[in-house]
């Protein structure tokens, strides 16, 4: 972990929190959740998302975008 670490110019990392980033980012990109369940080793996704998966700022943003313009274009089709 250390060399890793170096190599990359990291701070400081562990095995538990490439873990977590790894399921952070298989959900981000549409990762289907029974297929991330089964690759993050767990026999019921509610563990998979409560302890791996963050919602970065970004998805926050893009779902609020997402849902407004669906307001506004039922809006304008009334």
């Amino acid at each position: 972990m250390k060399k890793f670490i170096e190599k990359y110019n990291l701070e400081h990392m562990t095995p538990y929190g490439l873990r977590h980033s790894f399921a952070s980012f298989c959900s981000e990109k549409g990762m289907d959740q029974l297929v991330l369940m089964k690759l993050m080793g767990h026999s019921d996704f509610n563990t998979t998302q409560k302890y791996y998966i963050s919602i970065s700022n970004k998805r926050k943003k893009l779902a609020m975008e997402k849902a407004y313009k669906s307001i506004l274009e039922k809006e304008n089709a009334m």
